[in-house]
């Protein structure tokens, strides 16, 4: 998964943010995506997250971007182990990244 990345000012201090993921998922996939998580919240679902080829989006506020991102690591994570044997559909990094755009911490 790429860093994220603000594509847009929803609202004062709010983003629509964007990760890159290593290639489009599947129709299956999207839906384990979506439907076998765990450790949802009331606050972001994972519908709050919409696929579009290979970018996921999401609105954030700079303070919580980073809890979500790794929120959303870890529903790649688990939608690629119940995607097996089939080819994983996407790669996650595995990793959290840790810096916020500059533009954004003002």
């Amino acid at each position: 998964m790429g860093p994220p990345q603000a594509v847009q000012k929803v609202r004062d201090n709010y983003y629509l943010v964007q990760v890159l993921v290593s290639e489009s998922p599947s129709a299956d996939w999207r839906r384990l995506f979506y439907e076998t998580q765990q450790d949802v919240t009331p606050d972001f679902p994972t519908r709050s997250v919409e696929i579009t080829g290979s970018l996921l989006r999401f609105r954030s506020d700079p303070a919580t971007v980073q809890e979500k991102v790794g929120r959303i690591d870890r529903w790649l994570e688990r939608a690629n182990r119940k995607t097996r044997p089939w080819p994983i559909a996407l790669k996650s990094s595995g990793g959290i990244v840790k810096i916020w755009p500059a533009k954004l911490r003002k």
